[in-house]
């Protein structure tokens, strides 16, 4: 998340599924439709004087703004043949100071593929270990710079990547003061280290950009459009949209939900048929 959620290694299952362009369409402009008003109501809405607590909304959730938290998250996903994936995402970010942070965190979850022959499988995924630097900061824009090893851990292959991968990333975030809203922007690029069977490298990228928009009484709503670009399925694209709902309970708690469902990319192991997230965090 970028807002809430960041990159968590999910496992990478080709699965039949097809994305009709009338389909693309409707889910489509009903997810611009719904964020484009919620933003435009937001910021007209919102009036000055919560001003100070909504900026403290917008720190709270900054990626670009380190600080120590707990994040436990709980998504389901429906993969593109009808599987289910139930992930459970205990995560620790640790800030030694303003420039430089630290991530890591450790999927417990369930796979059941729903094919005939395919077991239903659970246990750990692969553990991630992120380091972040702050490399500029202003007065309406920061950019960072990370760097993410995900080893391999998983209990059973079809739980992660079955393979140890690296994984640079660069993204910012930029003020848009007109729309009451923050807009990050990043790039991400996941390749495999170690040897593996034939036909299982991990090389894909991707590009996220998020809308986050404050709300009264601490809420904020974000807009997340992921694009995939999958070198080691021929360079084909992807992509996928989630809209995130969240609430800063209190200097220390804050809540989300998180629906999502696929745009394009059919059998990209990246892009799910739809999924459902609520996650916690807590300051500290």
């Amino acid at each position: 998340m970028m807002p809430a959620s960041a990159i968590v290694s999910r496992p990478r299952n080709p699965v039949p599924y097809s994305v009709t362009m009338s389909n693309l369409a409707v889910r489509f402009c009903l997810a611009t439709v719904f964020s484009v008003l919620a933003g435009g109501v937001a910021a007209q809405q919102t009036p000055a004087t919560e001003q100070p607590a909504t900026e403290s909304v917008i720190k709270k959730v900054d990626p670009t703004d380190f600080r120590n938290r707990f994040e436990l998250r709980s998504e389901l996903q429906e993969s593109q043949n009808q599987g289910r994936r139930w992930f459970n995402v205990p995560r620790i970010d640790y800030a030694f100071s303003k420039v430089l942070a630290a991530r890591i965190e450790l999927p417990l979850l369930v796979s059941d593929p729903n094919q005939p022959g395919q077991e239903r499988r659970s246990g750990n995924g692969n553990l991630l270990l992120r380091g972040m630097v702050r490399a500029v900061r202003g007065p309406d824009y920061a950019v960072v710079a990370a760097g993410e090893l995900i080893l391999d851990t998983a209990s059973h292959p079809s739980l992660g990547f079955n393979r140890t991968v690296i994984s640079p990333n660069i993204f910012g975030s930029l003020e848009l003061p007109s729309l009451n809203s923050v807009m990050f922007l990043g790039t991400q690029y996941y390749r495999s280290i170690e040897s593996g069977p034939p036909g299982t490298e991990v090389k894909f990228g991707q590009v996220r950009g998020v809308l986050l928009t404050r709300l009264p009484d601490r809420f904020y709503v974000a807009s997340d459009l992921t694009v995939y670009h999958d070198s080691q399925a021929g360079g084909r694209n992807g992509s996928i949209f989630e809209f995130e709902l969240g609430r800063i309970l209190n200097p220390k708690v804050g809540l989300w939900l998180r629906p999502g469902f696929g745009l394009t990319g059919d059998n990209l192991p990246q892009v799910y048929n739809w999924s459902v997230e609520v996650g916690m965090r807590y300051f500290f």
